[in-house]
């Protein structure tokens, strides 16, 4: 018994490292896109949209990794697409309704 908690723990911990792993590019484009720094409102942005969305991220993470043989990270990654191009869709012009296409693109 306690092998198999043991056993779930690792499980949970690996599914945690997939949605772990867009944190540093999220801060890193969050940090130099401020205004401090280089002042790039689309780069802001595209941080601001992987942190914005933190809880969705995890939640399709961790079902992902808790998923059989871990189908489904291109899910997880067009999610972060799709979150990046609207939110720095809407840095040049708020007007702009992507849509349909902004799923198809990312």
């Amino acid at each position: 018994m306690k092998r198999d908690f043991l056993g779930g723990f690792q499980r949970l911990g690996k599914a945690l490292m997939t949605p772990v792993a867009v944190l540093p590019a999220a801060a890193l484009l969050l940090r130099l896109g401020a205004g401090d720094v280089l002042d790039l409102k689309w780069m802001f942005a595209a941080g601001d949209a992987i942190f914005g969305n933190l809880a969705l991220l995890f939640a399709i993470g961790i079902a992902i990794g808790l998923a059989e043989e871990n189908n489904g990270v291109a899910g997880l990654a067009a999610a972060v697409g799709f979150f990046v191009l609207t939110k720095v869709a809407n840095t040049f012009d708020s007007t702009i309704n992507m849509g349909v296409l902004a799923g198809i693109i990312s």
